[in-house]
């Protein structure tokens, strides 16, 4: 059995698909899908999945009864029907993301009610444990000591920018790959691209702490997009995009999926980064406006630093700018980004054969499911 752990929803899209992209993963090295457990801390939202298991937690880090229902769960986690599932795998993989980081106190409460704990359980039960590519950092104060302390004891740590590997220092078992859905781009970025179309615009928007600058700009932005689609990504706890676009007096116009589905063609301007890479991955190009360290390592990666802009400070009279001239002649956006597939392609595959040494434990001549 190989247990994912850190899964949380699938109403926010882009945790969705780096489970998605975990799980497909596992598949195409050998594991049947039935033997795979997903920890979720939204596990009812998992429920196309065979096997999900619900992890006690406070998702949205709020002060309530939750919270404190969360942190007596976190307490009796030894000996707990979860301690139990992390020392019966064969294997622990966590999904990729960016959930392990202590900049202040909300984070501090909410990576130790959410995240902390199944990282103490990984590095306990002794099974093979590999993170899938995160963004790890700032890890500040107490909690933010003990996560470092617990990832010197997992086989492989993958960091998806510079500045975690630097934060991590140096440490034989972290190594640099990019974030699991570009790498997944080797596989799907053929798929009808859109080269110029004169076409439409999808925007993605999430609320941002510390935002009225950023408000502000992305009110100005949109003033300068001819009649853009606003498209819902995330739909749960209080950074649901469906609340953000209500408090700007904006109309949603359906999911990226369908949206995509039904135009086309055109740009995705997205602040979200899974919203963004899921636009490349189904033939559109993107511009990413990011808040996070995350954002500039994954356009680094793909090539494109041109179209990654401070979430902040960006210029809206620049995006729209990049944004007319993408619908006119997407070309040498996407001719940048295959200069670089090749070099993806190479750390896919050495993702795969670290995948397989770790958590197999029977290196490259392994083969076959487990059990």
């Amino acid at each position: 059995m190989i247990l994912v752990t850190h899964a949380f929803s699938r109403k926010n899209a882009g945790d969705a698909l780096l489970v998605d992209l975990t799980i497909e993963r596992l598949v195409r090295l050998g594991y049947d899908k039935e033997s795979v457990v997903i920890a979720a801390l939204d596990p009812e939202s998992f429920s196309n999945h065979p096997r999900v298991f619900g992890v006690p937690g406070e998702p949205h880090s709020t002060v309530s009864l939750g919270t404190v229902k969360a942190a007596m769960h976190r307490i009796r986690l030894r000996g707990s029907r979860l301690d139990q599932l992390f020392t019966q795998a064969d294997g622990v993989v966590a999904v990729g993301g960016g959930y392990l980081h202590t900049s202040g106190p909300v984070e501090s409460i909410g990576c130790w009610l959410n995240h902390l704990g199944q990282l103490k359980l990984a590095v306990k039960s002794g099974a093979p444990t590999v993170y899938l590519p995160q963004s790890i950092g700032p890890l500040r104060g107490p909690i933010g000591a003990s996560i470092r302390k617990q990832l010197l004891s997992v086989d492989l740590v993958a960091v998806r920018d510079d500045e975690s590997l630097w934060d991590l220092g140096s440490r034989p078992n972290v190594r640099r790959f990019p974030d699991l859905a570009i790498l997944e781009l080797t596989r799907r970025i053929s798929w009808g691209r859109t080269v110029g179309s004169e076409g439409h615009t999808i925007v993605i928007g999430r609320r941002l702490r510390s935002g009225a600058e950023y408000e502000r700009r992305f009110r100005g932005l949109l003033e300068r997009l001819k009649a853009p689609h606003i498209a819902l990504q995330a739909d749960v706890g209080p950074k649901s995009d469906a609340l953000f676009y209500a408090y700007l007096g904006l109309e949603i116009s359906g999911t990226l999926d369908a949206l995509a589905s039904r135009l086309p063609g055109g740009v995705v301007v997205s602040v979200r980064l899974h919203g963004a890479l899921q636009a490349l991955m189904l033939g559109w190009p993107a511009i990413h406006l990011s808040y996070d360290r995350k954002g500039w390592g994954a356009y680094s990666d793909l090539g494109l630093a041109d179209y990654v802009h401070d979430a902040y400070r960006f210029d809206p009279d620049l995006v729209a700018r990049q944004t007319q001239m993408l619908q006119r002649d997407a070309s040498d956006f996407w001719g940048k980004l295959d200069r670089v597939l090749p070099a993806i392609a190479r750390q896919d595959s050495e993702l795969d054969q670290q995948l397989m040494r770790i958590v197999s434990g029977e290196g490259d001549a392994w083969i076959g499911s487990r059990p």
